[in-house]
């Protein structure tokens, strides 16, 4: 998208699709973006538009479009309909324009009606064979399992980047079997940003987290999870009874899915956990009975042939008690508007640390689990919260001065050191900058000989002491930075803070893992052949397998194969295929 905000006359002729309780959804023909062309537009009622932080959606459009790079803005338009522009008037905006549901998460639904083409919403799967049947829906427990592992990826990647679902349900999360398992996720402006919601936080009656939990946090995102994947495998609408789960689910996934249900909030295996359970789940499975075999799907037909756009406007619910709403709270700095106009005053060496704790890590929990009870040991995991967290390897972080806008980018090397501890270093095998330690659920660290760096291009070295902040699992955080004395030509010392993004980078051991969740898929691909995986994105837009599933395997693949020195993609799967054929 090219406009922060678009008019409503702009989009076109706008036909209506739907509308539900907030607002009304028209298809958008003039409005193009980046990852997608096909879009709709909601506008919110009048009545809707009170309870509406529309700088919290517009922060939600600047995300996709301006802050993630382009590789995670594919991934997330491939999984979620995502606001990517706000619709105003001369009064002020109206509502939001997004991608339309893509085919594939549609189904052929039949009903006492007959049958119908309809959004492919997980509520149809949890029901029990008969029903199944009825409704013309087939499906294995390969199949579920993959399912289960897309969602878990899902989460994993959106907190991430800073995003909680919250209102989790069977309603507002799509499925699709063919060509591969894929989920997709709508009603988006329902979610929360770094802590930040469009609407009031609410629940979907019976998929609730228990009394008491703030809504809308990467644990209750868990614990819907967990609840997602009881009823799944039993299908079932209502039971929290993990008594339900069939005889043939596999016990480290039985005991995910109890320890998730069971657990206190910061003690529930989070989704970065799932994923390899789920993985070796599905290889259990496949050898148990094959999947039936998928016939290769023809190519696609032209767009002037497509369906309709679907509109992606729910009803929210009505039942949420008051005290479960958590307001965010949002500060900044007091300071940042007298702080001198220079670059972020931290040295590229040495300006961020550690606002992460590796969530992958609880993986290694799991699958100790795993191997007690294939042992014939005790059925019951060591809780997942008995390591604290930690983190280990590349990191990137881009660093943001609220007030002057500018961002810089840093590498750090982190190794941990001890329980709670880590080392970073700002050049592999270099000496360490310091020290963060694990203190009331965020790490910490504070430097006190940091190097000012003003905007003509001077330094002052040892002028600044800086405290860092970094969130555990979001990977967001604050440098607060103080100046020992007057520097870069300000007549006084002066405070200020810095927004702060880390991201893992990733490695070897990463792309390893991704071939065989490839694999797992029916896949087969080399873990450490780049050429391979490349060759086989190309093969399958050619063979007509098209976004949203190619998207995101394409946007795994760019994100595991680039720390490795080879850029699956720049700008387009379309560039990247054509430039392969031409040499």
């Amino acid at each position: 998208m090219t406009h922060r905000t678009i008019t409503r006359d702009a989009q076109g002729t706008l036909t209506k699709l739907g509308q539900g309780g907030q607002g009304i959804v028209y298809r958008a023909p003039k409005v193009k973006t980046t990852f997608t062309d096909a879009m709709v537009y909601k506008e919110y009622k009048p009545q809707a538009r009170i309870n509406v932080n529309f700088e919290a959606l517009s922060a939600m459009r600047t995300l996709v479009e301006d802050t993630l790079p382009y590789r995670d803005g594919q991934g997330l338009v491939s999984i979620a309909a995502w606001p990517c522009a706000l619709v105003e008037t001369a009064t002020g905006p109206l509502g939001f324009v997004m991608p339309a549901i893509p085919d594939t998460f549609h189904i052929d639904l039949t009903t006492v009606k007959g049958v119908s083409r309809t959004p492919a919403e997980f509520q149809h799967l949890l029901n029990p064979p008969v029903v199944l049947t009825a409704r013309g829906i087939t499906i294995t427990d390969v199949q579920r399992y993959q399912l289960l592992r897309k969602v878990a990826k899902a989460l994993s990647f959106l907190h991430r980047i800073g995003v909680c679902v919250g209102d989790i349900s069977p309603k507002n999360l799509l499925f699709s079997l063919q060509p591969r398992p894929a989920v997709y996720f709508i009603d988006c402006d329902a979610m929360r940003v770094n802590g930040v919601s469009v609407l009031p936080q609410m629940e979907t009656p019976e998929w609730e987290v228990p009394a008491g939990e703030e809504l809308a946090t990467i644990h209750s995102d868990t614990y819907k999870l967990g609840l997602l994947a009881l009823r799944l495998l039993t299908g079932d609408q209502h039971t929290k009874d993990i008594q339900h789960l069939p005889s043939t689910t596999p016990k480290p996934l039985r005991q995910l899915i109890t320890d998730t249900l069971t657990n206190e909030p910061d003690r529930r295996p989070l989704p970065k956990a799932w994923t390899s359970v789920l993985s070796r789940a599905v290889e259990e499975a496949q050898h148990r009975a094959p999947i039936p075999q998928t016939p290769t799907p023809l190519k696609p037909a032209p767009r002037t042939h497509s369906p309709e756009p679907q509109p992606v406007v729910r009803s929210r619910p009505t039942t949420t008690p008051a005290y479960k709403r958590v307001a965010a709270k949002v500060s900044t700095s007091a300071t940042l508007a007298s702080a001198p106009m220079r670059t972020s005053s931290v040295p590229k060496s040495a300006r961020t640390i550690l606002g992460v704790a590796a969530a992958g890590f609880l993986i290694l929990v799991v699958l100790i689990a795993w191997a007690a009870s294939s042992g014939g040991g005790s059925s019951h995991s060591a809780p997942a919260s008995k390591s604290s967290p930690t983190m280990s390897g590349h990191y990137i972080r881009a660093a943001t001065n609220p007030t002057s806008g500018k961002s810089s980018d840093d590498d750090w090397h982190v190794t941990p050191c001890g329980d709670g501890c880590v080392s970073a270093a700002t050049t592999l095998g270099g000496p360490a900058y310091g020290q963060a330690q694990l203190v009331n659920g965020a790490w910490t660290m504070d430097a006190g000989s940091d190097t000012a760096l003003c905007l003509d291009g001077s330094s002052v070295p040892n002028a600044e002491t800086t405290h860092y902040t970094r969130d555990p699992y979001t990977l967001a955080g604050t440098t607060q930075v103080t100046e020992k004395f007057a520097v870069c030509g300000a007549s006084s010392p002066v405070s200020f803070t810095n927004n702060v993004q880390l991201r893992h980078v990733a490695s070897r051991h990463d792309a390893a893992d991704f071939a065989a969740e490839l694999r797992a898929d029916g896949i087969s691909v080399s873990a450490n052949d780049a050429q391979s995986l490349a060759t086989w994105v190309c093969s399958q837009r050619a063979a007509g397998y098209t976004s949203p599933w190619l998207a995101q395997h394409i946007a795994y693949v760019d994100h595991y194969l680039y720390p490795q020195g080879v850029e699956i993609v720049s700008g387009s799967e379309y560039r990247f295929c054509a430039s392969m054929q031409n040499g």
